[in-house]
């Protein structure tokens, strides 16, 4: 129902938070969420609503924007952002999914295209009737996102979208990085909030959270919040190395049976057995530059290791995790050479068939998993003992590998620990490789449990590390997490801010022709404090079906479940290369919104 601020304010809680201003019978909205608002308008005594003002993007500002198609509303949309709305269509059939880096937000547009009338340039004035909305570019939620500053009833009143949800809090850390392992999104939301805080409003309204009537403490103690993150996640580059083309030999050992390439993107690591037998830990792209925006493999160092190592066979390759730059020239090994794959359980299922999968650096080309370690198995090779576990950190989906030779203690570790001019660092938060808060946590623990002397990492070659080294690392853990708690409204169930994978779907990519029926898991995990019934409301493709239309249940606090869902693809549909399902989703009493989608390319029927 609606709520009345002020006389001419009204709010509606949907999805997002709508603002109603009023003028006589007539009103403009502030996002306009599910669109069922539409339902409550004469409670305020609104006949026509003449404008929908949109702060940013996001599904669950606008994911009922259809509702207005053929009346004489009209949309207003940041100016940076217009794309989303009138090119919904194109950006998703253009999108990268596979080897992509870059980890903004954009996967929460609209499914389909949907016209806006008007931009909403940065620093401008809209008018309606007599009132008149500054236009302040607020980054930091989306690149795109603005406030809209407004006097109403008296009051200078603030509609701050999702740049702040509460004093000192955010609706969503993941949203506030842009680039891969930056805090981009973080420097410009800090900026955004002094933009704000200028404008002198009286009252900030956000789109999610409460009303706030002391706006400058509000901002300040976020921007507070934000830098304590900002200090404790930023890290200084490593030492400058001399770029070298890789036509060159850079197999180099590091014991008498350890070789490294540190030229190779990543790094890559061979142990190498007396009787010419080699252990591939890790292969990717040749170069930094055959990595991304590229992400095409050459062939390399085999030769290199033969000539130097000895080496006569390559039994298998165990990559670290299932980054693009690390497993690219498996396929090559395995086609070529007839080498062996032995991924640990946690990503070997994304390896084998990426395009299940919505997550950053994936290879469009499966791979052939020919043994899959269990966590914490051990296994021999020509006499060497190694043990893998799960590795969460730099992503969800990744192990380290626990070896001794030489009488050297070895662990591959691969993005988990890089180094730095100031010493070992961790590799993340990177959030859309899946990231909850702790995640380093067993990472370290068991590192720490095993005393490796020498670490094996992805892009900073070998690293020495001491017991002091990881200590420094757990702290740097545990303020991290205290920072992320910080941020959120509910520290308990910050996590919800963390993982943008909590709900989503696979296959994410699926193929099919006209009429024919798709397969689908919707997976959910409740990151709420406490028990929580959940309902999902799939939304297909005009013309398209979903069996069940609907799924109802509960989840305890942490349970994680997957539910099978059929969708049939319509008789009549046109063949496309990517068409949207979007997944709503309530939790807890709370909607979300659309917050899951999955795409389905249609082929034409023979």
């Amino acid at each position: 129902m609606l709520e009345q601020l002020s006389p001419h304010l009204y709010r509606y809680r949907d999805t997002c938070n709508v603002y109603l201003v009023v003028s006589g019978s007539a009103a403009l909205a502030i996002d306009f969420g599910s669109g069922e608002i539409l339902g409550e308008l004469a409670g305020a005594g609104v006949d026509q609503l003449e404008w929908v003002l949109h702060t940013h993007h996001h599904r669950d500002q606008c994911q009922g924007d259809w509702r207005l198609d053929g009346t004489d509303t009209r949309i207003a949309v940041p100016r940076r952002e217009i794309s989303f709305l009138n090119y919904a269509g194109s950006f998703w059939r253009h999108k990268r999914t596979v080897s992509n880096y870059e980890m903004q937000s954009e996967f929460q547009t609209l499914a389909e295209s949907l016209p806006a009338h008007a931009r909403l340039p940065d620093f401008e004035y809209f008018r309606w009737r007599e009132y008149s909305f500054e236009v302040l570019p607020s980054p930091g939620h989306t690149k795109g996102s603005i406030s809209l500053l407004a006097e109403i009833d008296g009051r200078r009143v603030a509609f701050c979208g999702d740049l702040i949800a509460a004093p000192g809090k955010v609706h969503r850390i993941h949203d506030l990085q842009w680039g891969y392992n930056e805090l981009d999104g973080i420097n410009a939301a800090a900026v955004s909030l002094r933009t704000l805080a200028r404008g002198r409003p009286d009252q900030l309204l956000p789109s999610h959270g409460e009303a706030m009537d002391d706006p400058a403490g509000a901002i300040e103690l976020l921007r507070t919040n934000l830098t304590q993150l900002y200090n404790v996640a930023k890290h200084t580059p490593e030492v400058p190395r001399e770029p070298q083309i890789s036509t060159g030999h850079y197999m180099r050992p590091i014991s008498e049976h350890v070789w490294a390439n540190r030229n190779s993107e990543s790094n890559f690591y061979a142990l190498v057995s007396d009787n010419g037998r080699a252990l591939l830990l890790d292969y990717g792209f040749p170069s930094t530059d055959h990595g991304f925006p590229l992400s095409r493999f050459g062939d390399h160092s085999l030769q290199q290791l033969k000539e130097v190592a000895g080496v006569e066979k390559i039994d298998a390759v165990i990559p670290s995790h299932y980054h693009d730059d690390h497993v690219a020239g498996i396929p090559f090994l395995q086609e070529r050479y007839g080498v062996e794959v032995w991924a640990h359980r946690v990503f070997a299922p994304i390896i084998s068939d990426p395009l299940r999968y919505n997550l950053p650096c994936l290879m469009r080309e499966p791979i052939r998993v020919d043994r899959v370690l269990e966590d914490g198995e051990e296994f021999e090779w020509e006499g060497y003992r190694l043990q893998a576990f799960h590795a969460p950190g730099h992503t969800h989906y990744a192990s380290q590998v626990f070896f001794s030779a030489d009488n050297i203690r070895y662990a591959l570790t691969g993005d988990n620990i890089l180094g730095s001019q100031t010493g070992p660092r961790l590799g993340g938060p990177i959030y859309r490789n899946r990231y909850n808060v702790g995640s380093f946590r067993p990472t370290l623990r068991a590192l720490s449990e095993y005393s490796p002397q020498l670490l094996l990492t992805g892009h900073s070659g070998a690293l020495s590390v001491d017991h002091e080294q990881l200590d420094e690392l757990m702290a740097k853990t545990i303020d991290l997490e205290r920072a992320f708690k910080d941020l959120v409204v509910d520290p308990d169930e910050v996590n919800f801010a963390l993982d943008p994978q909590f709900f989503f779907v696979r296959p994410y990519w699926a193929f099919a022709s006209a009429g024919e029926e798709v397969e689908l898991e919707v997976h959910l995990t409740n990151h709420c404090a406490h028990a929580a019934e959940f309902d999902i409301r799939p939304n297909p493709p005009e013309g398209w079906a979903f069996t069940p239309d609907r799924i109802k249940g509960s989840l305890r606090e942490g349970e994680s479940v997957r539910l099978q869902l059929r969708l049939r693809v319509a008789a009549d549909a046109a063949p496309a290369r990517r068409r949207v399902a979007t997944y709503d989703l309530t939790l807890a009493g709370r909607r979300f919104g659309q917050e899951a989608e999955s795409l389905i390319s249609v082929s034409a029927n023979d």
